[in-house]
């Protein structure tokens, strides 16, 4: 099939007439896809270039690459490196930070005081919450104060007041 020219855009699609390799006309219809998105004018222009095969834009992945955000590595006071913000929490942000949420401080201020994506500091607090519960519930389980032997298979357990003696399989079993 022959190239389309002229193709007149009409909503999301693009119709056109080719001539087909026996000579007869064919009306095609393309159908626009969006393969990628770009902040940058320039940048889309050149990955277009070279999806459309042009030699010239061989320079396309060097565009991307000098366009995706990038770690920041100047000290700042002699310090810890400083982050650009990307989402990236250095270790003693999180803790600051957790400690102004858990005085009581909504973690969307708190993210925007450090100037990073609030989203990423509900994760962070998320998963510290919930390794905290963890911590939490495996100290209970190990607290031997509370612990009774069975009196069948001597395995160590909480007692309950339904089973004050046995442990859960030893009382299911009997």
């Amino acid at each position: 099939m022959g190239e389309a020219a002229n193709i007149p855009v009409i909503g999301r699609a693009r119709f056109g007439i080719a001539e087909g390799d026996d000579g007869a006309f064919e009306i095609v219809e393309l159908k626009l896809v969006s393969v990628g998105s770009f902040a940058d004018r320039q940048l889309a222009e050149v990955a277009v270039a070279a999806l459309n095969g042009d030699p010239e834009a061989s320079v396309v992945s060097e565009a991307i690459e000098a366009s995706k955000p990038r770690r920041v590595e100047t000290a700042t006071d002699g310090a810890t490196p400083a982050v650009e913000a990307s989402g990236e929490w250095l270790p003693d942000e999180l803790s600051e930070a957790f400690k102004r949420i858990e005085g009581g401080e909504p973690i969307k201020t708190v993210a925007e005081a450090f100037g990073k994506p609030w989203g990423s500091l509900r994760g962070k607090w998320a998963a510290a919450v919930k390794q905290a519960r963890e911590a939490e519930r495996m100290a209970a389980e190990n607290d031997e104060d509370d612990a009774e032997e069975c009196r069948l298979c001597g395995k160590t357990f909480k007692p309950t007041a339904d089973r004050l003696d046995l442990c859960a399989k030893c009382d299911r079993d009997v």
